[in-house]
């Protein structure tokens, strides 16, 4: 629902269906506000901010079901993309 709201999509989607409205971003870099991190078939989180200067720990908002609420909180990258997180920017 999150995600379908802020980037404006045509009707709701899985989590498996973000690549089919999404490109990913190969390099940390390049992200900006409103690219998400997504484990397709799994969660997504969108890309607030970097949480420090070194670039390893990030702002993200998502929403679960466990809290029923949208939550921001701070992520480490390199376990991110450990768990298998891609960082996607809709197309």
């Amino acid at each position: 629902g999150l995600l379908t709201i802020c980037w404006e999509l045509p009707k709701k989607i899985a989590t498996r269906d973000i690549p089919e409205y999404a490109t990913i971003i190969e390099n940390l870099e390049d992200i900006k506000q409103g690219d998400v991190f997504a484990k397709p078939g799994s969660h997504v989180m969108f890309f607030k901010e970097f949480a420090n200067t070194a670039n390893s720990e990030v702002i993200i908002i998502d929403a679960t079901r466990s809290t029923g609420k949208v939550s921001e909180r701070t992520e480490n990258v390199a376990q991110l993309f450990k768990k298998g997180y891609k960082i996607y920017r809709k197309i």
